[in-house]
């Protein structure tokens, strides 16, 4: 049984790319003959859907704020100052906290384990990794970057990795 997924080529070295088959069952293949990656349209809805995670956690962010007023600080915050450093030090690693909890739902990863669990709850593994995205886009809030900065370094961070790949780096 083959799949097969067709669109638009973003890059000439994508045609015929071959999923990872070790991972499927042995009469399944997948292969990708032509993938968009990166339409205008595509690159505007992501966009806007950047863009609305962006404002939900600012919108929670004024809210926790005028709750709690004392922990948490006015933005973007003022990062020659050590209590601010301090601060968003504490918000990055409270998502990196939220990461290791998603990892702790794999529990297959030892190489040396003989027995696997086939049980993985997705959701709650999702709904880790979301709570890490939200720590983390708090850090990007509190220092004053918008949702257009990320998406930005995102798209030039993208082009020198792949550069690099095709420069075997």
């Amino acid at each position: 049984m083959a799949i097969t997924v067709k669109g638009k080529q973003k890059h000439s070295s994508d045609t015929n790319v071959r999923h990872d088959e070790s991972r499927l069952p042995p009469d399944i293949s997948v292969t990708f003959n032509e993938v968009v990656l990166n339409t205008e349209e595509e690159s505007d809805e992501s966009s806007d859907s950047l863009k609305a995670m962006f404002e939900l956690r600012e919108e929670f962010m004024v809210s926790l704020r005028e709750k709690y007023p004392i922990d948490n600080p006015a933005w973007p915050l003022d990062l020659s100052q050590k209590p601010e450093q301090q601060y968003c030090r504490d918000i990055a690693l409270r998502g990196v906290e939220e990461m290791f909890e998603a990892l702790q739902h794999l529990k297959n990863w030892k190489p040396h384990r003989t027995t696997e669990i086939i049980e993985f709850d997705r959701a709650e593994f999702l709904e880790e990794v979301v709570d890490a995205f939200n720590y983390f886009f708090s850090l990007l809030i509190l220092t004053g970057h918008s949702y257009s900065d990320l998406y930005e370094a995102y798209l030039k961070k993208d082009k020198i990795i792949h550069e690099r790949l095709k420069g075997n780096y």
